[in-house]
């Protein structure tokens, strides 16, 4: 580490962050430009900036100093003169770091999460669109199956839902199912949520999400280690998994099938330290069959209301803002459902609820019953989806949400 050079006038609070945000949004390009130039993955950079203290000095490095670190040779040294070339200027990444929405996130910086440091090797940096203050907030992992039943959407949206409400950050990889239901629980609860991608943040995958993505980016953070315009690749998941485990202070397992990327999840977690949780499922459901043998292996323990996961979190202390809120009764207790008297409903609209019940509905089924011409009946559907009573999901349909509980609906 260099000497710090001795100012002959003051330096005032101001001064003092205006140099630290110029010289974080040098590092952050100096990573980028490693990245855009390519053979530079996360154990490589890490080796790089240890010997030289930055990406800034990795990029001033003359060829011989390079020469001097385990797996820079010939090419490698070639690319980091590149790097620092103005052909790195025109490549896409670069361009894209300096946007107003994007922000790099490094280990040098004070919003960098501590939880990532158990990773070995750590990201050398990430990508965030949105809102990444969300990731200064206490964070809990909920993941599961892609084909997840409607009992186990309901599950992830009102575990999210509750602990959004408890000022926790839900971290979960934005995948259809289980995931999707998480993210959009928070997002319910008017808190802040974080996606993990396995692409760029600007590719979104499954496309069904982009809706999704565009409430999160609003509300929270789309997060991933490649760079823009990267495709999402089978070899990429593992890797977003990883980051997912490490950023809860817990992982909340809810269905999975056998071998499913949410108990490998779940088992990244347990190896570097974190509390795992798993939702137990009903015996005929296939989708709960790996989430059932997951306990019965010890890989995690039975999770049976979120009032557990905020006693374990006060437990490790963790302090959540809401809790003078919640004694207080300005917000619902994590155990309650929210009354659907609060909300004045038509008549039509509990039949709607009633038609969907505990499983979902397609469009056409919901015309068949109301009437394909009924004008009334999307109106109605409309008002349900904005107070968050139902939502929909891929496939035209749509399910109850898990704001409120399914035996609420009236039959």
């Amino acid at each position: 580490m260099s000497k710090m050079r001795i100012r002959t006038t003051p330096q005032t609070e101001g001064d003092a962050q205006l140099l630290q945000e110029r010289n974080s949004a040098k590092e952050s390009e100096a990573l980028v430009r490693l990245q855009a130039v390519g053979g530079f993955g996360p154990l490589l950079l890490g080796r790089l900036i240890q010997k030289f203290g930055s990406a800034r000095r990795v990029l001033d490095a003359p060829p011989h100093l390079l020469a001097t670190v385990q797996g820079i040779g010939a090419d490698r040294s070639a690319r980091v003169r590149r790097a620092r070339s103005a052909d790195a200027d025109r490549q896409p990444a670069v361009r894209r770091c300096h946007d107003a929405d994007v922000t790099i996130i490094h280990p040098r910086m004070s919003r960098w999460p501590e939880g990532l440091d158990s990773l070995s090797p750590r990201p050398a940096f990430l990508w965030s669109l949105g809102h990444p203050e969300a990731l200064e907030r206490p964070k809990v992992a909920i993941v599961g199956t892609r084909r997840a039943t409607p009992h186990g959407r309901r599950t992830a949206h009102r575990l999210a839902w509750d602990l959004a409400k408890a000022g926790v950050c839900i971290v979960s990889g934005m995948a259809i199912g289980i995931d999707a239901a998480a993210h959009q629980g928070a997002l319910d609860a008017g808190g802040t949520t974080v996606a993990i991608l396995g692409s760029g943040i600007d590719r979104i995958y499954p496309p069904e999400n982009r809706r999704l993505a565009k409430q999160i980016v609003d509300q929270g953070c789309l997060l991933s280690e490649l760079p823009p315009h990267a495709a999402p690749h089978r070899s990429h998941f593992p890797v977003r998994n990883r980051l997912i485990a490490a950023l809860g202070l817990v992982v909340i397992v809810v269905e999975a099938f056998p071998k499913a990327g949410s108990l490998i999840t779940a088992r990244e977690g347990q190896n570097i330290g974190r509390d795992v949780f798993i939702v137990p499922g009903r015996l005929e459901d296939e989708a709960s069959k790996g989430a059932n043998e997951a306990i019965r292996d010890n890989l995690g323990q039975i999770l049976i209301s979120t009032e557990q996961v905020v006693e374990h979190l006060s437990g490790m202390g963790v302090g959540l803002e809401d809790e003078k809120a919640q004694k207080d009764g300005a917000i619902q207790h994590p155990t309650e459902a929210t009354d659907l008297s609060l909300f004045d409903l038509m008549p039509l609209e509990e039949a709607i609820l009633a038609a969907i019940g505990d499983s979902d509905c397609h469009i056409d089924q919901l015309e068949r019953v109301f009437g394909s011409d009924n004008n009334r009946l999307w109106e109605a559907v409309l008002r349900l989806e904005c107070d968050g009573l139902i939502r929909s999901i891929p496939g035209n349909r749509y399910e109850i949400s898990g704001r409120i509980s399914s035996h609420q609906v009236i039959r």
